[in-house]
């Protein structure tokens, strides 16, 4: 080969690698290949790519939010988690654009998490006991509704993870549909290598938060796959969070797809329960 042939080639090397950029600040230099692959991943940290201008965008730009309910110190860690998102955390549920989320902490409630809309839909956290990447980006955390109004009850003793899951749902809700399964190809060094050489240049407190959903000794257990589509209505069990609780039961996996036939869920709140919080309303 010769040296024009090999400049050549050392020059295509070169421009397959691309200069990306957060808020005209470099990130870093990286294969099209892998932006590619990290594509699916971005949205998960409320950010979006533009492949155009290689550059990482905020995704929650004009998205406005009222925390009622919430310690400061939380609402203080949940503007850090997502201060490089563009969302707007509003002083009053006044404004005509915000989401207000009524937060309250229930001493009895069964489960850490539970999400109401005001139209009736709920979400509530199951831990995994096969996790996929995409679900343990979230903590495990899916929100099923629609960018409402809603109300979240925490258990007492959650109030460490509040901050975190608030900031999840929050960008679920502005991202919506962007926010797709991952595709198997995406990997745990893939994930890790973004944390680090990309989310941690945006947002360290993020980025740690994010290092701290993949340990070292839990890489075995995760399953790369996202999920695929729900199996027909006539063959899943509707999922009733005030059903009574049974002694067979099945955690959601909103990342993975169904592979029994049927499943039964946990009741979250007792109906001795949803009496107190009524009467405490």
């Amino acid at each position: 080969m010769t040296l024009n042939e090999s400049l050549f080639f050392i020059e295509v090397e070169r421009m397959k690698a691309m200069i990306v950029t957060f808020e005209e600040k470099e990130i870093g230099s990286f294969d099209d290949s892998l932006l590619a692959l990290l594509s699916p991943l971005f949205p998960y940290w409320g950010l979006r790519y533009d492949q155009q201008k290689q550059r990482l965008l905020p995704d929650l730009a004009g998205c406005s939010f009222y925390l009622s309910g919430l310690p400061s110190k939380q609402r203080e860690e949940v503007k850090r988690y997502l201060h490089h998102t563009g969302v707007n955390l509003q002083p009053s549920r006044d404004h005509p654009l915000a989401i207000s989320f009524d937060i309250r902490f229930v001493k009895d409630q069964i489960e850490e998490c539970f999400i109401e809309t005001e139209s009736g839909e709920q979400t509530h956290i199951t831990l995994q006991t096969k996790p996929t990447l995409s679900s343990r980006l979230h903590s495990f955390l899916h929100y099923r509704g629609n960018r409402e109004n809603c109300r979240l009850f925490f258990r007492e003793d959650a109030l460490p993870k509040a901050a975190e899951w608030i900031s999840y749902v929050m960008i679920q809700m502005g991202v919506g549909h962007r926010l797709r399964p991952l595709p198997s190809s995406l990997t745990i060094d893939h994930i890790k290598t973004a944390i680090d050489q990309m989310l941690h240049k945006i947002n360290p407190t993020l980025a740690m938060l994010q290092a701290a959903r993949f340990p070292e000794e839990q890489e075995q257990q995760l399953i790369p796959t996202g999920y695929k589509p729900a199996i027909s209505a006539s063959t899943e069990t509707k999922i009733n969070p005030f059903k009574s609780l049974t002694s067979h039961t099945s955690s959601i996996q909103p990342f993975k797809q169904n592979t029994k036939p049927a499943s039964t869920v946990i009741k979250p709140f007792p109906t001795s329960t949803r009496t107190r919080r009524k009467d405490q309303e």
